[in-house]
C-alpha cells in the first residue's frame, strides 16, 4: 500500500545486500582432508651417529641418538635434510599414524643442498603390497607429497609439520613468505617466519 492510501508499490531502501549462505561444511571438510593427507605424508626419522674424532683418528667416538623429520615421495622414497643423516650408522623411521620402526637407508645425500633421500629396507610392509599399489588402493599412492613446479609468492601462506624435540606427537606451526633468494652457492632458498624448533625440519 503506498503511503497515499492508493493501492500501488512502495518503494524501500535495503542498503545491505542478501546474504549467501556458505557451505562451511564443505570448506572444513577440505581442509581436514588437505590436513589428513598432509600428517599422514610425515616421517619421524631417528638416527644413531658417530662424529669423528679429529684429534684423535683412530679412535672412534661414542655413537649419540638425535631425531628428525622426513615426507613421502614418489618413488617409495623418504626426503629429508642432510643434516639429520649426517654420518649416520643407522637409520630408523616411523609413519605419524604408527609406532613400528623401520631400518632406511641413506641413498643420496648433498651437503651445499643439505638434503637427503632415504629407502626404506622393507619398504612392502612400510608402505604396502605391491599387488594392492596397482589396484590403486595402497596407501603408498594416496600418502605421498609432489613437489611444486612453481616457487612460491611472498607473503604466502606456509604450514610447517614436523616432530620437534620434546615430544612424540605431530607439531604444526604456520607463518608466510617472507623472502626467496638465492645463495652463494647458486641454490634457491625461500625464507619464512613460522616457528620451527630443532628436529621439526
Amino acid at each position: 500500500v503506498s503511503p497515499d492510501g492508493e493501492g500501488g508499490e512502495q518503494e524501500t531502501s535495503n542498503p545491505r545486500p542478501p546474504r549467501r549462505r556458505k557451505d562451511r561444511g564443505k570448506k572444513s571438510s577440505v581442509s581436514a582432508g588437505q590436513s589428513g593427507l598432509l600428517h599422514s605424508c610425515v616421517v619421524k626419522l631417528i638416527v644413531q651417529s658417530v662424529t669423528p674424532n679429529y684429534s684423535e683418528p683412530w679412535r672412534r667416538k661414542a655413537q649419540g641418538s638425535s631425531a628428525g623429520t622426513g615426507f613421502l615421495v614418489g618413488g617409495r622414497k623418504i626426503v629429508t635434510n642432510a643434516h639429520v643423516v649426517r654420518r649416520c650408522t643407522h637409520v630408523r623411521a616411523r609413519k605419524s599414524s604408527s609406532p613400528v620402526m623401520f631400518s632406511c637407508t641413506v641413498e643420496w645425500i648433498s651437503i651445499p643442498l643439505d638434503l637427503a633421500v632415504l629407502s626404506v629396507i622393507d619398504e612392502k610392509d612400510f608402505f604396502g603390497d605391491e599387488d594392492e599399489s596397482k589396484s590403486g588402493s595402497d596407501s603408498s599412492n594416496q600418502h605421498k607429497l609432489s613437489l611444486s613446479p612453481v616457487l612460491p609468492r611472498l607473503d604466502e601462506n606456509v604450514t610447517c609439520v614436523g616432530f620437534p624435540r620434546g615430544g612424540q606427537q605431530i607439531s604444526v606451526t604456520r607463518g608466510v613468505v617472507s623472502r626467496v633468494d638465492v645463495n652463494s652457492y647458486g641454490v634457491l632458498r625461500i625464507q619464512i617466519d613460522a616457528a620451527i624448533n630443532p628436529g621439526e625440519y
